[in-house]
């Protein structure tokens, strides 16, 4: 609806879950799926859920719906997944011995990859993917651009910390936040042609998670401590 925001968050000890939040509250309400990650939604208000929260590590995907319920699951041995614009369907990315291939609905495979893919997202009129894919040892990592047949449009430079794809309001380009030193990120942006631009530069580490049509932006923020407990 463009109003709500869905995340994934792990608080002390308890298990990963997802929660809802709506700007202008400074508060989130649980939807009582722990263990779950939230991996997209659907134009339907339909969620896809992972049951590990590391991209590296295969795992089982649900559907629930977004005014909650009981996931039933959808596919065995992903990595990453997205709703197909319109919610017609489910791409999953697999890992096939040393190959990650991203698969539509039917197990059509679109794209592969010896590379690892971390993560995906259809543009809205499903025209393009964007892929979020990562060296052997998790960097550097980059950003790609698909069409509908599986061709490469664009790749994004080589950056040692990058967070996952979001595309602009007008789907032209695949926005996403990078940095080689960790200290400050840049908003950069590729476009489906293969244009790169810096489009902002925050102080800190920030990362783009979703663009809403009208333009507003959902963005994260984080900070880093360590300690002995």
């Amino acid at each position: 609806d463009g109003r709500t925001v869905l995340f994934s968050a792990k608080w002390g000890s308890r298990p990963t879950d997802v929660f809802e939040a709506r700007p202008g509250f400074t508060f989130s309400r649980s939807l009582d799926l722990p263990g779950s990650v939230l991996l997209g939604v659907s134009s339907s208000g339909m969620l896809a859920v992972s049951s590990s929260g590391n991209s590296f590590v295969p795992s089982t995907v649900s559907e629930v719906p977004m005014t909650g319920g009981t996931p039933r699951v959808l596919q065995e041995g992903v990595l990453a997944a997205d709703w197909q614009p319109g919610g017609r369907g489910l791409a999953v990315v697999r890992r096939v011995n040393d190959t990650c291939r991203v698969e539509l609905p039917g197990g059509r495979v679109l794209y592969r990859t010896p590379l690892h893919v971390l993560a995906i997202r259809y543009s809205r009129d499903g025209r393009h993917l964007a892929i979020y894919e990562a060296h052997a040892r998790g960097v550097p990592r980059r950003q790609v651009i698909v069409d509908a047949t599986g061709r490469v449009r664009a790749r994004s430079d080589d950056f040692y910390y990058l967070y996952r794809p979001a595309w602009s309001p007008d789907g032209r380009e695949v926005w996403f936040s990078a940095s080689n030193d960790g200290a400050n990120f840049e908003l950069r942006a590729l476009s489906t042609s293969g244009r790169k631009r810096v489009v902002a530069c925050f102080p800190g580490e920030f990362g783009i998670s979703d663009v809403v049509r009208d333009g507003r932006a959902v963005m994260t923020r984080a900070s880093t401590r360590y300690g002995i407990l």
